[in-house]
């Protein structure tokens, strides 16, 4: 009897090769994930444009009281110049400054001339001197020319000025602006208070006060 081996039957016990482990596809992100992706990004996009918001707010109000400064200590150096005048540098009732030169200052009988120009007596420099700081006040020194007009693009929004000088040579000078946010009303001084230029109970007013000696 003649027996044939197949060669594959000398390799010894048949071991069955591992199956390839089947890989789990990625299907992307669900329904639900990406949407609360989209509110985290959301807030965080709102936190940035609240954060520059009040970074805007509060750079302008600087630079608002940084010129109400300017203001104040320019009348203040224009007393100094001419301290025999000094009861003339007391402002009206309501102040200066809010779209316009006062009445009283613009009265034909009360305008003095050009100083800078032509010879002026003290009582007229000082005269001058207050409708020169209104114009400041109001923005008049700084103009942009645009298509549609002049715009006054200096001066203080919607401001106030006022002087209060004393027989002793003691000055008050306040000034009132508005603000952009609401806050109370710390009522220090009561320039431009109650005249509807800063809200209906003054929450958007802003002072700055000085006080000081000439002589």
């Amino acid at each position: 009897m003649q027996i044939s081996l197949n060669p594959r039957d000398c390799r010894g016990p048949y071991t069955p090769r591992p199956r390839p482990i089947a890989r789990v596809r990625s299907r992307g992100f669900t329904l639900i994930e990406a949407l609360l992706a989209l509110f985290v990004l959301s807030i965080g996009v709102l936190g940035a444009i609240a954060m520059q918001k009040v970074a805007k707010e509060g750079g302008f109000d600087a630079l608002q009281r940084t010129t109400a400064a300017h203001l104040a200590q320019d009348i203040i150096e224009r007393m100094r110049a001419n301290p025999d005048q000094l009861a003339l540098y007391a402002t009206p009732a309501g102040g200066l400054g809010g779209g316009g030169m006062s009445a009283a200052l613009t009265a034909a009988a009360t305008v003095p001339p050009n100083c800078t120009t032509t010879a002026c007596t003290p009582d007229q420099m000082a005269l001058r001197d207050l409708i020169e700081w209104e114009q400041a006040l109001d923005g008049f020194q700084e103009v942009s020319v645009t298509a549609g007009g002049n715009l006054l693009s200096g001066g203080l929004v919607s401001p106030t000025g006022c002087v209060t000088p004393s027989a002793a040579g003691a000055v008050t000078v306040a000034i009132a602006w508005r603000g952009l946010a609401r806050q109370d009303d710390d009522v220090v001084n009561a320039c431009g208070s109650g005249l509807g230029r800063y809200g209906n109970g003054d929450e958007f007013r802003r002072v700055l006060l000085i006080n000081t000696f000439v002589n």
